[in-house]
């Protein structure tokens, strides 16, 4: 019997931050992909320098925002 998207999201809903990190990384690993910030990379090949620093301290932000959200949400 194989498994169904549901029963996948409703395996990672009961992740810790903790087990959902390692998953990752173990999933990076397992399959040879990495999502280590593609936007931060294609930023620095605009012409724009200006916008370099101010995009990477967006994605700094955004994630920061996720981070509490996340451990208040526990």
């Amino acid at each position: 019997m194989s498994v169904t998207k549901d029963q996948v999201f409703e395996f990672i809903d009961k992740m810790t931050i903790l087990e959902m990190s390692e998953f990752i990384k173990d999933f990076e690993t397992r399959y040879g992909v990495s999502a280590a910030a593609p936007v931060a990379v294609a930023v620095d090949r605009t012409d724009y320098m200006w916008l370099r620093p101010a995009v990477k301290l967006a994605i700094i932000l955004g994630y920061t925002s996720v981070m509490l959200v996340m451990l208040l949400g526990q």
